[in-house]
């Protein structure tokens, strides 16, 4: 009996073990290469665990798509018994060594809530994450900056709330040097977000499906995709230190959101000094446009210089002209110095 007993003890055993390592390995659904040379990278659809996930490995460059439906797990075949469709993916893991993520490799996963990329990755390809509606959590290289990000990675993502990486500050994702703001996550609950200092290039769609109220420009800014602030559907208050208006470029808009909101819904806050410059620019001007940034201690420099003016005497020091006025000395915009 006791044999018996014993046998049935080390069966249970076993099983728990054949159990176990089941639930370790994945089940591969589908796979295949997707790598810049062919089989350097490659694919796998596969269930870990009970989550269903796009697994990438191999070394160097996956492989860039021209069209959204171009990479090979967009209609990926089981190789094995059983239904399977990508529609099923929450989650995509891409592993050390690849060094590229393909343009349009990541589109249109309508469960992914998760994205996550190596150390390894060096650029980013063109609406590599585009229209993933249900995305919430993206983690870029933390160690190591991005040489080179495509256009409009993250557009069509409404309910991303969390970019993390070296990349990343505050919540923003910029290039490197931070010149350029790539993208703010639209599902992020903060009210306003103010721009780093140094940015010159605010990014086609960066405020995609954005819910901030409001958005502070530092003096850096040179230049302003088109849509970036027709996007944010709260947004109230743009807050413009740069005083010539930043140029806007015309662009496509790749995932237009369906807003009543209009440029004369959103109220401009401008330097005094600024303001023929926004006046008298297309889309700047359609604004509601105050004149309020000047602190006080600034707008009675400019009053008093205005008043005595004819006392005054000029200085270029430095390559700034300086103009005192008594024991007074002010900027050429009239900001006390």
């Amino acid at each position: 009996m006791k044999q018996i007993l014993h046998s049935f003890q080390t069966m249970l055993a076993v099983a728990a073990l054949l159990c176990t390592s089941l639930q370790v390995n994945a089940v591969v659904f589908a796979t295949g290469d997707c790598g810049a040379e062919g089989s350097n990278c490659k694919w796998y659809i596969e269930s870990e665990k009970g989550i269903n996930q796009l697994r990438i490995s191999g070394t160097g460059r996956m492989a860039d798509y021209a069209h959204l439906d171009d990479s090979p797990w967009f209609y990926a075949q089981p190789i094995n018994a059983g239904y399977f469709r990508t529609d099923y993916v929450t989650r995509i893991v891409v592993e050390e060594g690849v060094t590229h993520i393909g343009s349009r490799a990541f589109c249109d996963f309508e469960r992914v809530t998760k994205i996550t990329l190596p150390n390894t990755v060096e650029s980013i390809g063109d609406l590599t994450f585009y229209r993933n509606p249900a995305l919430e959590t993206l983690t870029l290289p933390s160690s190591t900056h991005l040489t080179s990000v495509g256009a409009a990675p993250i557009t069509g993502c409404p309910l991303l709330s969390t970019i993390t990486g070296a990349d990343v500050i505050d919540n923003g994702w910029y290039t490197y040097p931070a010149t350029e703001l790539i993208a703010y996550p639209a599902a992020s609950d903060a009210y306003s977000y103010t721009i780093l200092d140094g940015c010159r290039l605010i990014r086609q769609q960066a405020f995609n499906f954005s819910r901030l109220y409001e958005v502070t420009l530092p003096a850096s800014v040179e230049m302003v995709k088109w849509a970036v602030f027709d996007e944010p559907v709260n947004l109230t208050d743009i807050y413009a230190h740069p005083l010539t208006s930043p140029t806007y470029v015309l662009d496509i808009i790749l995932f237009p959101v369906n807003s009543t909101k209009t440029a004369a819904d959103i109220n401009l806050h401008i330097h005094k000094a600024a303001y023929d410059s926004y006046y008298s620019t297309t889309k700047w001007s359609e604004m509601n446009i105050i004149q309020d940034l000047d602190s006080n201690s600034e707008q009675e420099g400019v009053e008093q210089v205005q008043r005595d003016k004819v006392q005054s005497t000029k200085e270029l020091r430095n390559g700034t002209l300086i103009i005192r006025v008594g024991d007074k000395e002010y900027n050429f915009l009239g900001a006390r110095m």
